[in-house]
């Protein structure tokens, strides 16, 4: 084992032109003599078996029961931050999502360009309010396509709240952006009772089960009747509730859990959607897909899950 982490540095480091490596290079060959092997042949022989070893297809799919700990591979997953001991998830999720934040910046999540697509209401809608806003994935694109249209934007995070504002794309003439907790407060009254469409996409299930009807609450006070709510989150057996396990559920609920990172996820059942936006909206559609999602990077289609609806104000 030994001999093999020293050829691996040594094939690392053989990339390098630095004086300073070459000679920890020269050192690490000379280790290698030492155990018997020659250097060259060493790199020849695990050439040859890496061209002879099968490769990853495309075709191969996780285990939802594999022991393998649960690593995703998209950022709201990705560690390298830390959770402070007995640190409280739902105490400190403003904490925690500021730490995100810092750690992803504007990379955490893709922009989401599918919205037109999904919701064509959004060609008629004059004020947007996207709930949950991050860094502005779904706002910015929409910014671009549609001119005329301008934007409410909140989150949790004032960290996100800076950095969509340090974006060359940001027009305060547009868009009215501030940090905000939907699961505790309503919105303020510089929003107007005009939002002809909002959008709460992978936002709720950060948030504690119980307060879930107080946020639809929150954002209905600023939608006027017949106004919309495009709803989309993660789906009760999405591959990531089952690669978290039961040991990442927070205690005493079901179906939350904390990721690595110290934020939250919820794995809503289309059922529930009815208690929770109820009686402020009516739900018009509502469908839970399932949709193989390619990881080109680890040669690897996902089963995912999510569910998504569109509701209309009352």
């Amino acid at each position: 084992a030994t001999v093999s982490v020293l050829y691996c540095i040594q094939h690392t480091m053989l990339s390098q032109s630095c004086e300073h490596q070459i000679k920890r290079i020269k050192l690490l060959e000379s280790i290698l003599r030492e155990h018997g092997i020659d250097p060259d042949n060493e790199i020849k022989r695990k050439q040859e078996a890496e061209a002879a070893a099968p490769s990853k297809r495309l075709t191969e799919r996780f285990d939802p029961n594999s022991v393998e700990p649960f690593v995703e591979t998209y950022a709201p997953y990705t560690v390298g931050m830390g959770v402070p001991e007995n640190e409280d998830p739902i105490q400190h999720a403003s904490r925690m999502w500021n730490m995100y934040y810092k750690h992803n910046t504007t990379q955490g999540f893709k922009d989401r360009h599918y919205l037109v697509r999904e919701v064509p209401e959004i060609r008629q809608a004059k004020l947007m309010m996207e709930c949950g806003c991050g860094v502005g994935n779904a706002m910015f694109p929409l910014l671009e396509e549609f001119p005329d249209l301008k934007f409410v934007a909140c989150d949790l995070s004032d960290v996100a709240i800076r950095l969509l504002k340090q974006k060359e794309s940001y027009n305060p003439d547009r868009v009215l952006a501030f940090q905000h907790d939907l699961s505790k407060n309503s919105l303020p009254d510089s929003v107007p009772l005009a939002v002809d469409l909002a959008t709460l996409i992978f936002v709720l299930s950060a948030v504690q089960p119980e307060r879930h009807p107080e946020v639809a609450k929150n954002i209905a006070m600023k939608i006027p009747t017949g106004g919309l709510l495009y709803f989309r989150d993660y789906a009760h057996a999405d591959l990531a509730q089952s690669r978290l396990g039961d040991s990442s559920l927070v205690p005493g609920y079901d179906n939350f859990y904390m990721r690595t990172c110290g934020t939250c996820s919820y794995f809503f059942k289309e059922s529930e959607l009815p208690g929770i936006f109820s009686p402020y909206f009516e739900v018009v559609s509502c469908e839970v897909i399932n949709r193989e999602v390619e990881n080109k990077k680890n040669e690897l289609v996902m089963n995912r899950k999510w569910i998504q609806a569109k509701l209309k104000r009352i």
